[in-house]
């Protein structure tokens, strides 16, 4: 493949064939080491990976010693090259493949190629122009592979330890809510020692110590505010439902479990309290604020439930810290747990909060707020995922083709059963969108307050999520229960005295699986006397202002089929489009 050439013009042939090889391997490794995937199989999956790679890693060496003693010809060395490249492309994106175990890969890949480049060079008739070029590149590429071995040895004692230790802490439960790596860095797991109680009351204490005035605008903005660490603003505590009565009946639902809405209210306050803590001095709400901020929820991007029951009777842990901050926005992070029968820790539920610092004199102007910094890996990942979703927020995304065919085939098909043209007609397991509204109206009291005297957003949540249990409970003539809230965006406050609506709506269906969208509005107390004034025949309509927006997946216990819901306006096609992206979306985590 390579005779007939001179020693320099073999060198430049060769070192092109492996130039290209190497750029793709530098590739790999810095995907591997700089942004490992968020995702990790257990110990024992590990372990098998690695131990089956050992062994094709084995079969690489043995091939390359054959080829170094001449029993197998070069051309067979490149083809080999190519392929094992082509191979470590595949597993760089592969999303299961853990952080460990790629780390093991670059370092084994380097030495590979090492020892290739030996069998290259190793016909050519080495020169004094060519001497100190071979030797520098091969003793480049031997310290990476014993530097990326290092690596390898290390993360894979550190991952085995956590792993251990993760295992006597959470029981046999240990392999299913802990996959992923960077919760465990994140996250204790230890009893928590507060009440939600004090929780709610220390937030209140410390914003009423804020002093608005004690910082002129020129220090608001040239105060150096130092990155914190992700645990630094990191809390827990305890809703004591196995030793207070009254807690008991507060959160215990109808059914006999625990009050989702009651859990909403509590996660509000959480994240809250969280972003107060990581904006504080010393991270504690008994020191006072760095800046003078208030800080509120802008949006909940989502919020999962596992398919575990929350017993009434046993305490429920809570925790949560900041994972991501930008200028004046951060992501709260939030965890639901409870023992079993066999004192096993349970995973309830997982929460992603938007925050937004505002300035206490002025809400439409933002307060700058501590970045982040990151002191591993797995924490990098967390927060660059977070940034990605921070730079979608706000461009919801134009409908697809492929959406378009949707509507398109569904039209078709409801035009196609009528012998009128341009009839639509449905079946008897399909429903119009618009005959599934549910509606309540509230007279918001002081009693739902939060510490700036605007109606608490738990609350709203709240009221929203009764109303889609309820609306997605008479859809399916059933019981329902819930599985994911997503796209929860606060656009407006909701002062003491509103009129506050909330309609909910069916948007799509898949099987069991049901979407119901809720929108609040409150009545513009400004335009009720002009249309008072007016003798308008209409409950305001007119003067409703839309300041809330809620989606929650529900499933059906008793059936296995519901009704096909069918978008009949344009308004509702572009509901029906967003239920099917967030119902979709669901199903693949909860697969997943």
């Amino acid at each position: 493949m390579f005779s007939g050439h001179s020693p320099e013009k073999l060198l430049i042939l060769k070192t092109c064939t492996v130039a290209p090889l190497f750029l793709i391997e530098i590739f790999v490794i810095h995907r591997s080491t700089q942004l490992p995937s968020a995702y990790d199989p257990s110990t024992a999956t590990i372990v098998l990976q690695l131990t089956i790679f050992l062994i094709v890693q084995f079969i690489c060496f043995l091939t390359i010693l054959i080829v170094i003693h001449d029993f197998v010809s070069s051309k067979f060395t490149v083809y080999f090259m190519v392929l094992a490249t082509i191979a470590q492309i595949i597993t760089a994106y592969n999303p299961w493949i853990s952080w460990c175990y790629a780390n093991a890969e670059s370092a084994f890949s380097v030495m590979k190629y090492s020892l290739m480049l030996q069998v290259f060079y190793h016909p050519i008739e080495i020169t004094d122009n060519l001497v100190f070029s071979y030797l520098s590149f091969s003793l480049l590429f031997f310290s990476a592979s014993l530097f990326l071995y290092y690596q390898l040895v290390s993360s894979f004692l550190k991952m085995i330890s956590r792993q251990i230790i993760l295992k006597f802490r959470t029981g046999n439960n240990f392999p299913k809510f802990f996959t992923p790596i960077f919760q465990n860095r994140l996250f204790s797991t230890d009893p928590a020692d507060s009440l939600v109680d004090k929780m709610v009351s220390s937030t209140f204490s410390h914003v009423a110590r804020c002093q608005p005035d004690s910082f002129s605008t020129q220090e608001k903005m040239s105060k150096v505010l130092a990155p914190r660490t992700i645990d630094h603003s990191y809390r827990k505590f305890v809703i004591p439902l196995s030793t207070d009565t009254n807690k008991q009946k507060e959160y215990l639902s109808a059914a006999g479990s625990v009050r989702l809405g009651k859990i909403l209210e509590d996660l509000d306050h959480m994240a809250v309290h969280v972003a107060y803590v990581h904006n504080s001095d010393g991270g504690s709400l008994d020191e006072p604020m760095t800046l003078p901020r208030t800080i509120v929820t802008a949006s909940v991007k989502r919020i999962d439930l596992n398919k575990v029951d929350i017993h009434p009777s046993r305490d429920i842990i809570i925790d949560g810290q900041v994972t991501y901050a930008g200028t004046s926005s951060m992501q709260v992070c939030l965890r639901l747990f409870q023992n079993d029968e066999s004192e096993n820790l349970n995973h309830l539920l997982k929460a992603e909060f938007i925050m937004v610092s505002r300035d206490p004199l002025d809400g439409t102007k933002s307060v700058r707020v501590h970045g982040l910094t990151a002191r591993t890996p797995d924490e990098a990942e967390t927060m660059h995922k977070a940034k990605e979703h921070f730079r979608r927020l706000g461009s919801p995304g134009q409908p697809t083709m492929e959406e378009f065919r949707v509507i398109h085939d569904m039209y078709n098909e409801l035009v196609g059963r009528s012998m009128v043209h341009d009839v639509a007609v449905l079946s008897e397991s399909e429903m119009w969108m618009h005959k599934t509204n549910l509606s309540v109206t509230e007279i918001c009291f002081p009693e739902y307050q939060n510490m700036y005297g605007k109606i608490f957003g738990g609350f709203l949540m709240r009221k929203a999520l009764e109303l889609a249990h309820t609306n997605a409970k008479l859809y399916c003539k059933g019981r329902v229960a819930i599985r994911s809230m997503d796209q929860i965006e606060f656009k407006k406050p909701v002062e003491i005295g509103h009129v506050l609506h909330f309609d909910s709506f069916v948007t799509y269906t898949d099987g069991k699986y049901i979407q119901v969208k809720v929108a609040a509005s409150i009545s513009d107390q400004h335009k009720l006397p002009e249309l008072a004034k007016l003798n308008h025949p209409t409950l305001g309509e007119e003067a409703r202002v839309n300041t809330n927006v809620f989606n929650f997946t529900m499933e059906s216990m008793d059936n296995p089929d519901v009704l096909r819901v069918v978008p009949k306006h344009y308004v509702h096609t572009t509901s029906y489009l967003e239920g099917r992206r967030l119902l979709n979306n669901t199903l693949k985590r909860i697969v997943n």
